[in-house]
């Protein structure tokens, strides 16, 4: 199933569930633009990749693919995971901090526009993302990101419900996270 869920001005807004290697493109230009600018020697195309194959494989899990699109070009995507959710895949361990029943909740994941199509990201997840799971009555979405820009997008939309650390692919950077909570249709 691939269906537009908004269009304007040229932007088309999407979900399927059925996945295509060119929807990696946004993951793969925002790792160049971090290799020339920033670097902190963690592979998003790579994580993402395993990510998405490990629960199309699990089993009790389905993820639907949100995608940006201006001329046929992918230019953003944000996977989200429902089902039988196995926390540990997602986060590393089991998050206390769920309150919602099993399917009214999902999995918010990898969420990235290329750097020449920004400025869509907080109108795309919250008027078409979220309210497309709130007609089928979810409550909230989970989430985790090590990504300090973005904290202030998701705190507008929830709350942060928790915190983490990692590291880099290689150990060399210590990453810092946050996990939040994002209510749908309250």
């Amino acid at each position: 199933m691939r269906e537009i869920l908004y269009s304007e001005d040229g932007w088309d807004y999407g979900v399927t569930d059925v996945f295509d290697p060119a929807m990696l493109r946004p993951i793969i230009e925002n790792l160049k633009y971090k290799q020339e600018h920033e670097w902190d020697d963690y592979d998003e195309v790579k994580h993402a990749g395993s990510l998405i194959l490990s629960v199309l494989t699990h089993g009790g899990m389905q993820m639907d693919f949100h995608f940006m699109i201006k001329d046929d070009t992918y230019c953003g995507i944000a996977l989200c995971t429902t089902g039988q959710l196995d926390e540990t895949l997602f986060f590393g361990s089991r998050l206390p901090v769920i309150k919602e029943e099993e399917g009214e909740y999902l999995f918010f994941s990898y969420f990235h526009i290329s750097p020449d199509s920004r400025g869509h990201g907080e109108m795309w997840l919250r008027d078409v993302i979220m309210p497309y799971y709130g007609m089928v009555g979810y409550k909230a979405m989970y989430l985790k990101t090590s990504h300090p820009r973005s904290w202030s997008l998701y705190s507008r939309l929830g709350r942060a419900v928790g915190t983490y650390t990692t590291y880099s692919d290689n150990k060399l950077y210590k990453r810092k996270g946050r996990i939040y909570r994002l209510p749908i249709g309250q």
